[in-house]
């Protein structure tokens, strides 16, 4: 019985320090999101700026040059980030800087288990991406690994299904045009 409790202390012990450490290092994300989001309007500052409006592309290059720049931090966090950034760039046009960040993003979440959901995502913005730069193509290949991936995890966001499923649709009616 002594060797049971001393058991059942030590394994909750050991999911308590886990579970801190989670939240951890989920708060500093927040923060360095919440820090760089703040950063980039930095720029609108009227003592910056001196009376010059600022458009987003320069609040976007400012920050993709911020996430470039920051080579020692946390590498899960940068593709986040160039995730975010590659698809607001994607949303405006400037389908070849999306594209590069998307793949350094992907590149980054492939090598993480826990990062499934992001690189399902981020896929999933790379082939909107690609589609809308005219390479369906490599769109096309996009999806499906993004496809598959949703496939192999039975806890799949039904958002993303539905996303994939979509974007799906789209390079397919694009190809036949």
């Amino acid at each position: 019985a002594s060797f049971a409790l001393v058991s059942v202390m030590l394994i909750s012990f050991a999911m308590l320090t886990w579970e801190a450490r989670k939240t951890a290092r989920e708060a500093q994300a927040t923060v360095v999101v919440k820090d760089f989001v703040f950063g980039l309007f930095k720029a609108v500052d009227p003592n910056e700026t001196k009376g010059r409006d600022i458009s987003a592309r320069e609040l976007l290059d400012r920050g993709r040059l911020h996430v470039a720049a920051d080579a020692h931090g946390d590498p899960l966090l940068k593709a986040e980030l160039q995730s975010v950034l590659g698809r607001i760039y994607s949303l405006l046009g400037l389908y070849q800087e999306a594209g590069e960040l998307q793949q350094q993003a992907i590149e980054v979440f492939k090598t993480d288990d826990k990062s499934s959901s992001r690189l399902v995502q981020t896929e999933i913005d790379y082939a909107f991406t690609l589609r809308e730069h005219g390479d369906l193509t490599t769109a096309a290949t996009v999806i499906a690994d993004a496809a598959a991936r949703l496939h192999a995890h039975p806890e799949a966001n039904a958002q993303n299904s539905v996303r994939v499923l979509t974007s799906q649709s789209n390079i397919a009616v694009s190809q036949r045009d």
